[in-house]
């Protein structure tokens, strides 16, 4: 008897386990951030109470804690703060609705430093079946200018005084990037054909490095433990009580 409770344990758990993959494989993929880095995009998520009615007379309601809908103006913006040189390139509308066809277009501006001559970065329609739902964009890869412009999030609805037509919020992906290689080096020994040069001369404009001598850097020379606390402290600007 003990051999047959054993199987039929064994084919229980067999079953279980199937119902949880196939559940996992219904569920939409929800973007992955790795924190920060020069290769995979890291996710900012825009709440709904971030957006404020362009007109500052109009207003809105919140029909969850963090959805909302706009009282007689169609337009919400709102503030979108990322790093300088960072690149652009996912745009994420969260939503929900039951009023379609009525639909929200979320798109994103950057304007001049006087908030002027606005151009469309990227943007992305909920068109999408009654219901909540994401819906996103990518492949725009714009960079990050904080020192000449602004980016904002703008969502027009196509229906006011509407809890059916609500934003949930938005999602925006961004890599980092080093900056672009100078056309002079540095260091004597890391000319511009070096495999490091771009890298080497991203720290020494940081002020992370100064070399190992008067116009050297030594890119071969091991690191020791006091120089690694320099370069990480300086490059993250650490402690402040």
């Amino acid at each position: 008897m003990r051999p047959c409770w054993i199987l039929r344990s064994l084919l229980i758990t067999i079953g279980l386990l199937s119902t949880a993959i196939l559940a996992a494989q219904s569920m939409p993929s929800v973007p992955q951030s790795p924190g920060f880095g020069t290769s995979d995009l890291t996710y900012v998520r825009v709440s709904g109470l971030d957006f404020f009615p362009v007109d500052s007379g109009d207003g809105y309601v919140a029909t969850t804690h963090t959805a909302r809908y706009p009282v007689n103006d169609t337009f919400m913006i709102a503030g979108l703060h990322l790093p300088g040189g960072a690149i652009i390139d996912y745009l994420e509308i969260d939503f929900c609705d039951t009023r379609d066809p009525e639909d929200i277009l979320l798109s994103m501006h950057e304007c001049n430093t006087f908030g002027k001559d606005c151009v469309v970065v990227a943007n992305v329609n909920s068109f999408a079946d009654p219901g909540c739902s994401s819906i996103s964009t990518s492949g725009f890869n714009h960079q990050v200018d904080n020192l000449g412009h602004s980016l904002t999030l703008e969502a027009e609805f196509q229906s006011v005084n509407d809890f059916g037509l609500s934003l949930a919020g938005a999602v925006v992906g961004y890599r980092l990037q080093v900056s672009p290689a100078p056309g002079t080096a540095t260091f004597n020994d890391v000319p511009t054909s070096h495999p490091f040069f771009q890298y080497v001369e991203a720290l020494a404009a940081s002020g992370i490095t100064g070399g190992c001598g008067p116009g050297i850097y030594c890119p071969d020379a091991p690191l020791t433990r006091g120089q690694m606390a320099v370069f990480l402290a300086k490059a993250l600007g650490l402690h402040f009580p």
